[in-house]
């Protein structure tokens, strides 16, 4: 039937006939782990064979997180077993990411990588019996102007310039590295945020004068083609960690930042109408209407809030001169 070529690799003495007569006698399933265990490349060989029909560079940095965590020498058939899986998800928890990061990197990587090699519905049918990471993972942190300042000043030089537009606009993590010189309209201080999630969504955000410096500084010698910021995931999780350890905030995760416009914004009077249209949390045709109104009154309450930050108050090169 379904299963000629393990009896063909039986006959053949690549498999055991105990093991081909004991996994028989099993049924379906006992069968086909036979098959892949015969079928069982190393999960560095899996991965190297998947890496060619990658378009996201975020799914390559994952799959090396998945190659990090899993035992040296682990084959493909290593991820057949849902336990294994739940221990990966235990590792990299235990390692400092929030659960619903690693929802979106390792458990990606490893659903991705079980279609291509075994097909959907197998990788279906072996998901379903491990319990998926993630929890609401927003929090309020409220960072006073000092702290916002001991964080820029323990920022490299090509950090700086991107946390300080996060903080100033409340633009998320993956737009912000996903950014092209293209995007940014350095006359108008306007950037244009690509959202991957609809065509219908645009961001015409107009930055206040520090994010605005901020973007001039980081696009200066670069292509309109070319990233903005130039970092991977990868790069800015190490930058980031650095940062935040020499200012003393070893417990603030990069994905706080982003929170930090909205409660200034607010604590300074500004509306919830002008804070969607940064934000982009309404229904897209809201948001379109949103966006219309922002160079007026939204530009001026992001300023408002970036002065109560304490961010007029020079960290880049290109304000002192």
């Amino acid at each position: 039937g379904g299963y000629r070529d393990l009896v063909d690799r039986g006959r053949s003495g690549e498999i055991k006939l105990r093991d081909l007569y004991i996994a028989e006698l099993e049924g379906p399933v006992a069968l086909t782990r036979l098959r892949d265990q015969v079928n069982d490349p190393t999960l560095a060989e899996a991965v190297e064979m998947f890496r060619p029909s990658i378009t996201d560079k975020r799914i390559r940095e994952w799959l090396d997180q998945l190659l990090t965590l899993a035992p040296k020498g682990a084959r493909l058939s290593y991820l057949t077993t849902p336990r294994n899986i739940a221990l990966l998800v235990q590792r990299s928890i235990a390692g400092g990411r929030r659960p619903h990061s690693v929802l979106r990197s390792l458990w990606r990587a490893i659903s991705d990588l079980l279609t291509h090699e075994l097909g959907r519905s197998r990788k279906v049918a072996i998901l379903s019996e491990v319990k998926a990471p993630g929890e609401k993972d927003t929090r309020d942190v409220v960072l006073t102007p000092a702290q916002i300042g001991k964080l820029l000043d323990a920022c490299d030089e090509e950090l700086r310039p991107l946390v300080l537009v996060v903080i100033a606009s409340g633009i998320d993590q993956g737009p912000l590295l996903r950014l092209k010189v293209k995007h940014f309209d350095e006359p108008s201080g306007v950037v244009y945020v690509p959202d991957t999630k609809t065509a219908s969504r645009p961001r015409a955000l107009p930055l206040p004068a520090p994010a605005a410096a901020a973007m001039r500084q980081a696009t200066v010698g670069r292509e309109p083609e070319e990233e903005v910021f130039g970092l991977t995931y990868k790069q800015l999780r190490s930058r980031w960690e650095a940062a935040r350890a020499a200012a003393g905030m070893p417990w603030l995760r990069f994905k706080d930042l982003r929170g930090v416009f909205g409660t200034y914004w607010a604590k300074e009077g500004g509306s919830i109408r002008g804070l969607q249209g940064y934000y982009c949390h309404a229904d897209p045709k809201m948001s379109l209407r949103y966006v219309k109104h922002l160079p007026q009154a939204g530009l001026e309450q992001a300023e408002t809030a970036v002065r109560a930050m304490g961010l007029h108050r020079a960290h880049l090169k290109a304000e002192e001169a």
